[in-house]
């Protein structure tokens, strides 16, 4: 799951708060698989605070968001581990909201590397959830997990309805 996920949701998870300005809503399919991606970060570069994905008329949708909260506190032979001692990828619930309507996947987080801090968390959860209904029509989501909040501004509802049309 994580090399599909984070590959096309987030080449790279940094600091989210130096580049916020920066930061759009674009859209893009991925070279390799055809995977079609909505992300708010910054195009061609590292920095994203929130992604979803998707194989085309799959009905499903991987998401998946950068928070500040960091679980990776050492290395061992190339993964992260946390304070327990545990390593990546670490079980995250991640909750996708717009006002009523939400949805929590169980996810996983992974340390991010490219920015020497946060958590990475990603999960899969069906187009048809009322969430995604919710963002599809408003252009508005966030995400919750480990304690925090991510809320990317409004998308332009044009391109989501257009990736959720994609995705089936």
């Amino acid at each position: 799951m994580r090399s599909v996920l984070f590959a096309i949701l987030f080449t790279a998870v940094a600091s989210a708060a130096q580049a916020q300005d920066r930061m759009i809503w674009y859209s893009f399919t991925g070279p390799d698989d055809g995977r079609i991606a909505l992300n708010y970060g910054i195009p061609e570069g590292d920095t994203q605070m929130i992604g979803f994905s998707c194989k085309p008329r799959s009905g499903r949708i991987s998401a998946g968001a950068s928070f500040r909260r960091t679980l990776g506190v050492t290395q061992s032979s190339g993964r992260w581990l946390d304070k327990s001692g545990a390593r990546e990828p670490w079980p995250v619930k991640l909750s996708l909201q717009w006002r009523s309507r939400s949805a929590t996947v169980d996810g996983e987080g992974y340390f991010d590397e490219p920015a020497g801090s946060g958590t990475s968390v990603g999960g899969e959860l069906s187009s048809r959830e009322l969430v995604m209904i919710a963002f599809a029509a408003s252009g508005r989501i966030e995400a919750k997990a480990l304690g925090q909040t991510v809320k990317p501004p409004l998308a332009d509802k044009a391109m989501v309805r257009r990736f959720f049309d994609a995705c089936g």
